[in-house]
């Protein structure tokens, strides 16, 4: 028969629907689906791809393994053993021949375009346990034991008995017939050695409740689909290689994923992303319990959780898409990150949790080895299949103070969000970082703005898609009254400012310390900025006391470390030197330094230190690392431009308590940074965002009205370039009520 005849035939059969053929095949694409061997019908390894109803010789299948091995395999429900031209086992044998030939003879950029190796490939029959034993006993032996012969063995040694005799002399008869018929000549010995070897006899009971049918059903059930459907998985892969057959198509394993989903079956991961979705969910359990102290306040031995009204607007709003959390700094946006993850994952949610601060990693590929992964972040979790919405919640994304950890991050999320798949991103900073990075702002942008009618809107990010930590509520509060009989004193006779501090979650979390070391209420009480606060804390925890001077000696280098290291981590070699053991100690217990812990660890790396909240660390560098004199300070600044992106926090503390306690200090230092050309605009911006938040009349402008005006061109011209800084302020979302005073200013 002609080969356009059997390719007629093959396509025929293909029409008839789910037949034998499509049955091994969709076999072939279950284990493709559960990363088990194809053996007995594919070559041992990974399997990669499945062609269908294929322009080779041997038509029927065509299954390759990442190895590039192959098997072109011929399905035929039943088959007898004849040399009769027309039987169906000539035509098998004419084909597995003209495969043989074809392949020697050819090259090209098909994986399978080579000649074939019998320690590599195969040429497979494969039929069912209905066939005779001539066949499927018989045959399937004599070509077993052939693939053991070497070179220079007869073929015929292949056979042990009279049954295998005839079974040899049969195949062999036939594949002499058209080896003839193809090249006008008789195989040689080797040449019919190897085709032999080549040659597979496979018995695959695939029918309706055949042994291997049900085989392919238990892998679905217990490899590939979640719950009750592996009966309509099966069907549905019936269905795909029907269809992809018509089409003399193929596949991988993503194309059979992709067609189970659009149909509705329920997936689970492949199987070789399982044990790194294992470590993701252990070292997410280990992040949220990290987090757990930022959702708590200690007062008097008592630990206290305030409900915070915006964790389940988060939650729902997380639910529908990717959400980037604000809020000032302080504001208890990891608390509420901590909240929403636990209920997620006790509600049985995929949760992915990352806290920046945690992470040593500088790289994706660091990152990946750090959480001992196998495979790459991005690539688990594009693989992690679930019904409901997945999250990867990325906490403190301003703690990597731009270094390269933060960048890699940002790449994580913008392909998380990009692959618009079940994965939501759920991401928090400060306002500020949100405000000058507009590579996060377009991440998480809208179509159409978002009316700020909620508390949980911030007005100046009304085109992203975000959620806004609002301070304490009066019900929060009074939430806090009825756990903390010591805070309820306090708060019951505070004065208007210090009471606006105190519904700041960090500055009341610091505050309930300071009470708890027994200091009484009525001193706290003349408290009114974070400023003074954090002095207080500072006093109470680092200064007073016995060995005082060696705390803020420890403090002062762990501080300069992590600034020339530009990580919020240091070892703890680099600050422990002879007699400041204790010290240290000290500081650790009060928790103002502690030891790092990587998430996924039950125990913290006791040669690893960071601060114990962001905001400790940037006071101290506002104290102890940024010189008190305005000239030094601005000098430190120039000589070093990317500090800015470090210690930018701290150039804010420092500019706020100059606008308190030193008015005609902080013009001159704002004066002298919009001077220096070199300073990029990123770096003067900082005080005019102070100007902006914190003046209020015409005479808080003063200083810059006379600049405006001074007979001194560098000076004025210094005044312009403040002056757009600070109308830029202003139009990046600061919400003062000075923008009349500039007009009057301008004016």
């Amino acid at each position: 028969m002609a080969e356009s005849e059997y390719k007629s035939a093959g396509g025929a059969a293909t029409q008839g629907g789910i037949n034998y053929q499509n049955r091994v095949a969709a076999w072939v694409c279950v284990h493709m689906l559960a990363e088990r061997p194809g053996t007995p019908v594919g070559p041992p390894g990974v399997l990669a791809y499945v062609r269908f109803e294929s322009q080779e010789p041997v038509d029927d299948l065509l299954v390759g393994t990442t190895d590039s091995s192959h098997c072109f395999g011929q399905a035929k429900r039943t088959i007898s053993l004849s040399t009769a031209t027309d039987s169906e086992l000539a035509s098998v044998t004419d084909q597995f021949v003209r495969q043989y030939l074809s392949s020697r003879n050819t090259s090209g950029p098909r994986p399978w375009a080579r000649a074939l190796n019998p320690t590599r490939d195969r040429l497979a029959l494969i039929t069912t346990s209905a066939s005779p034993e001539t066949i499927r006993i018989n045959l399937a032996a004599v070509l077993d034991r052939a693939r053991s012969l070497v070179t220079g063995q007869p073929v015929s040694d292949a056979a042990v008995n009279q049954a295998q005799e005839q079974a040899l002399a049969v195949f062999t008869a036939n594949a002499r017939r058209s080896w003839q018929a193809a090249m006008s000549s008789n195989p040689n010995d080797a040449d019919l050695l190897e085709l032999t070897k080549l040659s597979y006899v496979v018995v695959l009971d695939v029918e309706n409740n055949g042994a291997d049918e049900r085989e392919a059903l238990n892998l679905l059930a217990n490899s590939v689909v979640s719950g009750d459907q592996a009966g309509a998985a099966w069907s549905e892969v019936l269905r795909f290689v029907a269809d992809q057959s018509q089409r003399r198509s193929g596949t991988d394993a993503t194309g059979i994923r992709d067609a189970l989903q659009s149909a509705g079956v329920r997936l689970r991961a492949a199987p070789r992303y399982e044990d790194d979705i294992a470590r993701l969910k252990r070292y997410s359990i280990s992040t949220v319990s990290y987090l757990a102290h930022q959702s708590r306040i200690s007062v008097a031995g008592t630990e206290i959780h305030v409900k915070r009204g915006v964790v389940d607007h988060l939650k729902a709003s997380a639910e529908a898409h990717s959400m980037v959390v604000v809020g000032v700094p302080g504001a208890g946006k990891s608390g509420v990150l901590h909240d929403v993850g636990e209920i997620l994952s006790n509600e049985g949610r995929d949760v992915v949790c990352v806290a920046v601060d945690q992470v040593a990693a500088n790289s994706l590929g660091e990152l990946r080895n750090e959480l001992g992964l196998q495979h790459e972040l991005l690539e688990v979790l594009l693989n992690w299949h679930g019904e409901k919405v997945g999250f990867l919640i990325v906490d403190a994304l301003d703690a990597s103070r731009g270094d390269r950890a933060g960048n890699a991050l940002l790449t994580l999320m913008r392909e998380v969000i990009n692959a618009n798949g079940r994965w939501h991103v759920v991401a928090s900073i400060r306002k500020y970082d949100l405000r000058y990075n507009p590579e996060l702002r377009e991440l998480f942008h809208r179509q159409l703005l978002q009316e700020a009618t909620s508390e949980f809107i911030d007005p100046e990010f009304c085109g992203e898609r975000h959620v806004n930590v609002p301070l304490f509520s009066d019900a929060e509060v009074e939430s806090i009254r009825r756990q903390a009989p010591a805070l309820n004193e306090l708060l019951n006779s505070a004065p208007r400012e210090l009471d606006e501090l105190l519904r700041v979650p960090f500055n009341l979390r610091l505050m309930a310390d300071i009470l708890s070391s027994g200091v009484e209420a009525t001193e706290l009480k003349p408290i009114r900025t974070q400023n003074e606060l954090l002095r207080r804390y500072w006093l109470h925890r680092v200064v007073k006391g016995t060995g005082g001077t060696l705390r803020e000696r420890i403090v002062s280098r762990a501080s300069r470390q992590m600034v020339q290291r530009r990580r919020l981590m240091i070892d703890r070699q680099a600050v422990v030197e002879p007699g400041l053991s204790e010290a240290l100690d000290q500081l650790l217990s009060g928790q103002v330094l502690m030891e790092w812990q990587a998430t996924g660890s039950a125990d913290p790396v006791r040669q690893t230190l960071t601060f114990g909240h962001h905001i400790l660390f940037d006071f101290a560098i506002s104290q102890l690392y940024l010189p008190g004199n305005n000239e030094d300070l601005v000098a430190l600044l120039s000589a070093d431009l990317d500090l800015f992106l470090m210690i930018r926090p701290s150039l804010v503390m420092r500019y706020e308590q100059l606008w308190r306690e030193d008015r005609s200090g902080f013009w001159d230092l704002l004066f002298r940074i919009c001077k220096v050309e070199r300073i990029p605009a990123f770096g003067k911006v900082i005080g005019a965002t102070v100007v902006a938040d914190l003046a209020a009349t015409t005479k808080d402008l003063e200083p810059l009205t006379a600049a405006l005006h001074s007979n001194d061109p560098t000076r004025s011209a210094t005044a312009e370039v403040l002056f757009r800084h600070i109308v830029g302020a202003l139009m990046a979302g600061a919400t003062t009520s000075i923008a009349g005073a500039l007009r009057r200013t301008v004016g």
